[in-house]
């Protein structure tokens, strides 16, 4: 989840101008680069950033089509429902089976 939040701050002068460049550098807004810049240097969680979102759907476009389903009804949602339903009627849900 993003949330937008408008927070005022002085920085240093020469730091503003070295993300000031580097933004104009990668052809991206300021903003873009100084919410970068704080995610890496701070503790805790990082918050997913536009450049870290299309990073991972570079990662995870290299396996898309790489599974070869045999089943033709594989993606059929009423029969993959029919057959959890027959499953969770075996009683195999409930701890102790």
């Amino acid at each position: 989840m993003v949330r937008d939040v408008t927070i005022s701050c002085r920085l240093p002068e020469e730091l503003y101008h070295v993300l000031e460049r580097k933004a104009a550098v990668e052809r991206r807004a300021v903003d873009d680069v100084i919410v970068e810049y704080l995610a890496q240097h701070t503790t805790g969680p990082r918050p997913a950033t536009a450049a870290s979102r299309k990073a991972r759907k570079r990662r995870l476009r290299k396996y898309m089509g790489i599974c070869k389903v045999v089943d033709p009804h594989a993606a059929d949602n009423d029969r993959i429902d029919a057959e959890l339903a027959k499953e969770y009627g075996r009683g195999l849900d409930v701890e102790g089976h």
